[in-house]
Order: structure tokens, then sequence, then C-alpha cells
């Protein structure tokens, strides 16, 4: 009853010209780059700091590994998702970037992971 309504249709042209809009010029080429960049240079800072990393990625997730302390600590102010338990006192989080992930909020994680650290969390 909806499509002999042309209610499908309409909905259709709606979602079409999402997708036209993000292969216009290369936005959303230019969107995943972005969120890709962001997660290499996180990753590559981490691993400054002497993180490990459950797999080196080469996408826009990264799974670092931390202290279970430091992971209760950080949920405080940022959200992220414990991936998996890699002992008993630490665990690998998955965080994820996308292309409304502000520099900005990348910078203050890292930088709380940074005086996290040197607390000894």
């Amino acid at each position: 009853m909806l499509k002999q309504k042309g209610a499908m249709l309409a909905k259709g042209r709606i979602l079409g010209i999402q997708f036209e809009t993000l292969l216009e010029e290369d936005l959303y080429l230019d969107l995943a780059k972005h969120a890709r960049n962001l997660a290499q240079n996180a990753q590559s800072k981490l691993k400054g700091m002497g993180f490990k990393l459950l797999v080196e990625s080469s996408t826009n997730q990264i799974f670092p590994i931390f202290s279970d302390n430091m992971i209760e600590n950080l949920r405080k102010d940022f959200a992220f998702h414990t991936w998996t338990s890699i002992d008993k006192e630490n665990s690998c989080i998955r965080l994820v970037f996308s292309w409304a992930t502000p520099i900005e909020q990348v910078d203050e994680f890292l930088n709380r992971v940074k005086q996290s650290k040197e607390k000894g969390l």
C-alpha cells in the first residue's frame, strides 16, 4: 500500500539526495580521510608514549591496551568500548574516529592518557 501511494518513492528520493551529495567533489573520500588520519595520528602518539596495541590498524579504529585503572579513570569523561581483557590488570579498548570527531577532542583524550600514565594509573 505504501508503494502504491508513493511513500516509498519519496523516502528513496531523500536517501538518494544524501548519497548524491556525498559523492560530489569527493566529499565522502575527504570525510573518510579525516577519520583515518585522526586514528593514525592517535595510534602513533600512543605508541610513542609506550603503549602497546592489540593490532596495528590502518583504518579509523585503533585498539590500544591500557591498565584497567586507567580505563576506569578515562571512562569518566570519554565514551569508548572495552574490547577484550588482556590479563588480570590490562584490557584493550576500541576507539573509533569519524568524520565528525574534532581534533581537539582527540588531543584532549591523548593528554588525559599521558597524565594518567604519569600518575601511574
